[in-house]
């Protein structure tokens, strides 16, 4: 399917144009000379490339959004105003985002190949962020379908032919990742959400760290490539975080601490880099026979269970409370340090 024109509302709710629709010709000529392009698309040609296969992936690490971030952000940006209105009526929904994709191969920009360079429409381009935003929106539209909702139906198919789609060509997986770290960086607002958290930060350092480099060697070379985590410069602390984790944790681990992410939040464990290593180094303490995976796994998932159990808040496990310093008694059970 064609893109329509990229839109925005205007005065009365009409759509004005502002965007060149995507143009083949257009396309192939500045990717050629720029490696990128950005025009009026299809929502429909992001592949979302996420799974096992994509987070250990050598091209850019990715994690499976929430699904109660999905539906906050279908609730709160792709909701129509104007109920009860008429199937007949035409209502609009401005997607609210850049689509960030990549792809390898200049060819794979024109869905007939290298014949039709210049002149069809792509088929697939790899989506690199905001993922939360996409699944939010096939969400909608299946919340949409089920209800044989025909305006909404027909907002969210408008959505998806008018969104921006901004396409880069690159083959190497270095250079991708720092410009995903980067693009993860500049969400602010409602789009906080969307950046990387630590751990994720992490997995990609080490992919581009030069080898053996030294914590502070690698925090130079990140800072002089402009990249931050948080919006804090990078400093040898959190390369040496980063190479905790990526050194010590194994997949089974990942999905542990997706597990505590998604149902309790960052900031309990995966937002900064001062917890994760810290527990690291307990588990790695621990007298026992186990693994370490069955250790760590062990601990994160009693976390789970006594947070679900409402036996403790999420603001209790701090470093105090690793350090056996936590208040005992009623302070210590309502989140207090």
């Amino acid at each position: 399917m064609s893109p329509s024109f990229d839109h925005r509302v205007g005065k009365n709710g009409v759509l004005r144009n502002f965007k060149e629709v995507w143009n083949p010709q257009n396309c192939m000529t500045s990717v050629e000379t720029t490696s990128m392009y950005e025009a009026g698309g299809n929502l429909l040609w992001a592949d979302m490339n996420l799974g096992a296969a994509s987070r250990n992936s050598e091209h850019v690490i990715n994690e499976e959004p929430s699904m109660q971030q999905v539906i906050d952000y279908a609730e709160q940006l792709l909701t129509l105003n104007g109920g009860g209105v008429s199937p007949s009526m035409q209502l609009s929904l401005v997607y609210p985002d850049v689509l960030e994709t990549v792809v390898a191969d200049v060819n794979a920009l024109f869905s007939g190949g290298a014949p039709s360079a210049g002149k069809t429409l792509p088929s697939k381009v790899n989506l690199v962020a905001g993922h939360p935003l996409l699944f939010a929106w096939y969400w909608s539209a299946g919340l949409a379908l089920r209800d044989n909702d025909l305006v909404r139906v027909r907002a969210l198919w408008q959505c998806a032919l008018s969104c921006t789609i901004r396409v880069r060509l690159s083959s190497d997986p270095k250079e991708l990742i720092v410009a995903t770290m980067q693009i993860s960086e500049k969400y602010t607002g409602f789009q906080k959400g969307m950046t990387d958290n630590f751990v994720t930060w992490s997995k990609k350092v080490m992919k581009i760290a030069e080898p053996n480099a030294s914590a502070a060697k690698v925090a130079t070379a990140l800072a002089s490539k402009s990249i931050s985590y948080a919006g804090a410069n990078t400093s040898k602390q959190m390369i040496l975080a980063a190479q905790t984790i990526t050194a010590n944790l194994d997949e089974t681990c990942y999905a542990d601490l997706r597990m505590l992410e998604r149902e309790f939040g960052r900031d309990i464990m995966t937002a900064g880099y001062i917890k994760l290593p810290k527990l690291i180094q307990i588990c790695k303490g621990m007298l026992d026979t186990q693994s370490f995976t069955f250790k760590f796994s062990f601990v994160i998932r009693m976390m789970v269970v006594t947070l679900r159990q409402q036996l403790v808040t999420p603001s209790w496990f701090t470093i105090a409370t690793m350090d056996n310093k936590a208040v005992d008694g009623e302070k210590q059970l309502d989140g207090s340090q």
